[in-house]
């Protein structure tokens, strides 16, 4: 399924975690140059940029935090303001994509999950 950023103040943070997650797994590779990471570069996205459908993604959103880009381009504050926990859920997974090595991904989703008392049977199979 294809999402947009809009879609955030519909999913619950179970349904942004798992589709992260899946993604992140499923991919296995940081969306990067070599230096930094981005939303998207070639055919790969990082967690967050998942969310960013293809008419909504602007180079300019590079460099810029999820919540950020939430902010700027997507969902209008007031949609969220009572529900903070998703665009911290949204900067952690990006956190996790870019600054975690691809091979601690698994356990630092999983402790990420119990952070944010979720689960993940995808997770209990590569952990």
């Amino acid at each position: 399924m294809n999402y947009c950023l809009k879609d955030l103040a519909d999913l619950t943070l179970q349904d942004i975690f798992d589709v992260a997650t899946e993604h992140l797994l499923f991919q296995f590779a940081k969306c990067s140059r070599g230096v930094g990471c981005y939303y998207r570069y070639e055919d790969k996205k990082c967690a967050f940029g998942v969310f960013i459908s293809d008419e909504e993604y602007n180079k300019t959103m590079e460099g810029v935090g999820a919540s950020a880009v939430i902010k700027r381009f997507g969902v209008p504050s007031e949609v969220l303001k009572n529900d903070l926990c998703k665009m911290d859920l949204c900067n952690d997974l990006q956190g996790i994509h870019d600054y975690s090595p691809i091979y601690e991904w698994a356990e630092e989703l999983y402790d990420l999950a119990v952070t944010y008392e979720l689960i993940s049977p995808i997770l209990q199979e590569k952990t």
